[in-house]
């Protein structure tokens, strides 16, 4: 798998719950990857949140638009489970990266 942000560890963690592709993170969405691996790793940041989000855009995590960053941050929180709100499904509210 070769996803910008994602290094070995993050890789295996991601293996670890069944995302061995873009397209398998894609489907499963950034929240619930994160939300999956938090589960068996509490000691991970907000920051593999924002490195997946941004591994599904293509860009580098801190290049990804503030908004974004507040609507991931506020789902997790909020236990919301929703695919990824990438280019692809149009699901971001009215941000940019």
């Amino acid at each position: 798998m070769k996803l910008k942000n994602i290094g070995k560890v993050s890789e295996a963690w991601l293996k670890e719950i069944g995302v061995f592709h873009y397209n398998d993170l894609n489907e499963m969405g950034a929240v619930e990857a994160f939300k999956r691996i938090k589960q068996k790793r509490p000691s991970v940041s907000l920051n593999l949140l924002y490195a997946l989000e941004g591994a599904l855009w293509g860009v580098h995590y801190l290049e990804l638009d503030r908004q974004i960053r507040e609507q991931l941050k506020r789902k997790h929180e909020k236990g919301i489970i929703t695919k990824s709100m990438s280019k692809k499904d149009n699901s971001f509210d009215n941000a940019s990266h």
